[in-house]
């Protein structure tokens, strides 16, 4: 099998320790997997984000390279076992999630690892939780490491300080060092709230967009789509305002003013900031949410159902949603749909995921979590209706690359639900924040 040729020309480019940042949907499995060749790795440890995800790199390394591939699911037994081939053999290749890496760090350091492949990257940004601290000591071992990432520098300098910390820690040894030299540092106890002064990190300094932007260079390959394609056919995306229904808003407005509200039988509480903000984004998203059994589902699904029969209509669609219960009510109203969530079993996911790639299934209703990123083969579709967006611009461009990837032949279209006079209203300003920080690096 052949690469791309812009696949070709990142392979060329690619060092022994790289950031690869190509856009979404343009084949950078198939890329890593190459690299992992070009190399000369023995043995290749590859994280990823989720089991459905170790499955597409579990068939890449089997149509692409000489490796011998296992990967380790769930359970410790099976764990174990899959590391156990592995320390038996030679050319190899193990697949595992990140969580994964936290429960058996010790172990994968006994097996040793000259190559490591971290699958979207941007995950690793807890510079203080278990995930990362494994991660950490494993780049110290191997030779040659590679960052793949939809996109390598999101909305936080964590997330850029991680990666370069792992691929040079010598280097990049200090977050605060690094950070407090390129952005501003607000320092806060919050109006006397915390116990100690906190340190928050803000925007870019002025004029240090070039120098993080330089230090990125010597590692970084990252094109966007359009470069990759010019020739793609375009995208038709359209924001569709929805006002909320009558008893939407009264909760929704109740939430907002005294933190609590009455829906059925039911008192719904918030007790900070953080649970109000996921309750109201959660109600926006479906009323499905605080009233299970009600007849109307709310006012997103409800348009929803409308674009579907007055635009889809007889079209695949993909629909994507942030909760479960919006999912699953999703797939209730909407003709000839199905829904998969982070709780539906692995197997039935697989095959109504296979169903949807063979056409069998005409709509599929997702969470975010589950199909935001990663799983190919759904560009069968042309489709997307997103009735929650996500707070970093990377996961939305993840989303949108489900269906807008190499091998489309049909304008992709999407619809952006928006909940007027709603949180929905803070995340599109948010995101627009966030995507000026990474358009001034990137």
């Amino acid at each position: 099998m052949q690469l791309w040729p812009h696949q070709q020309e990142a392979l060329a480019r690619l060092g022994q320790r790289a950031i690869y940042g190509d856009a979404a949907g343009s084949g950078k499995t198939a890329t890593a997997v190459r690299w992992a060749d070009t190399v000369h790795a023995d043995r290749v440890l590859v994280l990823a984000s989720s089991d459905d995800i170790l499955d597409q790199w579990v068939d890449t390394f089997n149509d692409w390279s000489r490796f011998t591939v296992f990967a380790g699911y769930g359970t410790k037994p099976q764990r174990e076992r899959a590391r156990q081939n592995v320390d038996r053999s030679r050319q190899v290749a193990l697949v595992l999630n990140y969580e994964a890496l936290r429960l058996d760090i010790d172990a994968l350091l006994k097996i040793g690892f000259d190559a490591l492949i971290f699958d979207e990257a941007h995950h690793l940004k807890g510079r203080r939780n278990a995930v990362y601290f494994g991660a950490e000591k494993l780049a110290k071992r191997a030779d040659c490491l590679l960052h793949v990432t939809g996109t390598p520098v999101l909305n936080h300098a964590a997330e850029a300080w991680s990666m370069l910390h792992l691929l040079d820690p010598r280097t990049y040894s200090s977050f605060w060092k690094w950070a407090g030299a390129h952005f501003e540092i607000e320092v806060t106890d919050f109006h006397g709230k915390a116990p100690q002064p906190i340190r928050l990190v803000k925007g870019l300094r002025d004029g240090h967009a070039d120098i993080v932007r330089e230090q990125l260079a010597p590692y970084l390959v990252q094109r966007s789509f359009d470069e990759l394609f010019p020739d793609a056919p375009p995208v038709e995306l359209t924001e569709v305002v929805v006002e909320l229904g009558d008893a939407e808003r009264r909760v929704y407005d109740e939430l907002v003013r005294r933190s609590w509200s009455q829906v059925g039988d039911e008192l719904v509480l918030t007790e900070n900031a953080v649970a109000k903000t996921t309750r109201l984004r959660q109600l926006t998203s479906s009323w499905a949410t605080f009233a299970a059994e009600d007849e109307w589902p709310g006012a997103k699904i409800d348009a929803t159902v409308k674009i579907d029969r007055g635009l889809v209509r007889d079209e695949q669609v993909l629909i994507l949603s942030a909760y479960r219960a919006t999912a699953e009510r999703v797939a209730r109203e909407v003709d000839g749909a199905e829904f998969i969530h982070g709780d539906t079993k692995r197997r039935e996911r697989k095959d109504k995921l296979s169903a949807f790639k063979d056409g069998r299934l005409r709509a599929l209703s997702a969470t975010i979590g589950v199909l935001g990123e990663g799983v190919d083969g759904l560009q069968v579709a042309r489709n997307l209706i997103q009735l929650d967006r996500d707070w970093t611009p990377a996961r939305n461009e993840q989303i949108l690359a489900r269906l807008r990837r190499g091998g489309q032949k049909r304008s992709v279209r999407g619809w952006y639900l928006l909940g007027n006079r709603t949180i929905d209203e803070a995340v599109s300003d948010a995101l627009e924040g966030k995507i000026a920080i990474v358009d001034s690096i990137l």
